[in-house]
């Protein structure tokens, strides 16, 4: 979280500990919390790292689909914010030898499977 916070907070200049109303803040934490929640961690979590009611998180996350979708601005700079922090810590690094053998498996599976539909729905 300490990571992401610092992505956050050099990208749009500012520190979203500070507890203030201001929009450039709040948006802050809402690409924050965005991010984290959809990497899997609680709202209470969150909220408790931002000092804010898990409620608020739960809010924010909630209203976070609607504003970068028709906000281009807001969508840049959470993805800016996404891509710094996924080239830390992408997921693929903290998966065992085993379980990146399994997905590359089950993809090269669906892959085929793909492949296979495409080549009948190209003959017909």
């Amino acid at each position: 979280m300490k990571y992401l916070e610092k992505v956050v907070n050099t990208e749009l200049q500012l520190d979203i500990q500070t507890n203030t109303r201001k929009q450039e803040y709040v948006t802050g934490r809402l690409i924050f919390s965005y991010i984290l929640h959809k990497r899997g961690v609680g709202y209470q979590r969150i909220g408790r790292y931002l000092n804010k009611n898990h409620a608020t998180i739960i809010n924010m996350v909630n209203k976070a689909k609607h504003y970068l979708k028709y906000e281009p601005d807001l969508y840049n700079k959470y993805l800016i914010c996404l891509q710094l922090f996924e080239k830390q810590n992408h997921p693929v690094f903290y998966c065992s030898k085993s379980e990146l053998i399994k997905e590359y498996l089950s993809l090269e599976n669906t892959y085929y499977e793909l492949e296979k539909k495409y080549l009948y729905l190209k003959k017909s």
